[in-house]
């Protein structure tokens, strides 16, 4: 903490380096492994005036020329609510595109749209997906 603003403009330069070296050993990661990655996201105006949902990340380095929701087979967006009618808060998975949260993917593994926060769940059925006889 004490140095945190000695490297000035270098930092960003090398998150943006630390994140690469971090994508790139994960493309050497066997396929018999699941590789989970959990980070924090923030809200930001689209071009087309509707808020999106990303990654966060510092600088614009690594948002403009990594995109890291690209690096993945499945984007999943964690969404807490309030329901009602039971008084008590729901934790869900966003699995696909709900008109807010664009950037969650998952090719259509799930059967809905929402899911519940289940990490088990998730690799159960991402092992059943990509497993599948053709």
């Amino acid at each position: 903490m004490a140095k945190a603003l000695s490297s000035g403009w270098d930092t960003p330069k090398k998150i943006g380096f630390d994140m690469n070296k971090i994508f790139s050993s994960m493309e050497r990661v066997p396929e018999t492994k699941n590789f989970i990655m959990l980070a924090h996201g923030e809200e930001y105006d689209k071009t087309d005036g509707r808020k999106g949902y990303r990654l966060k990340t510092t600088g614009k380095m690594v948002q403009e020329y990594i995109t890291p929701e690209g690096k993945f087979d499945i984007v999943l967006i964690g969404k807490s609510s309030y329901d009602d009618t039971n008084k008590k808060v729901l934790k869900q998975f966003v699995t696909n595109d709900d008109g807010v949260y664009s950037s969650a993917k998952s090719h259509k593994i799930f059967p809905n749209v929402y899911i519940n926060n289940d990490m088990g769940y998730v690799v159960d059925m991402a092992y059943a997906y990509y497993n599948e006889p053709e």
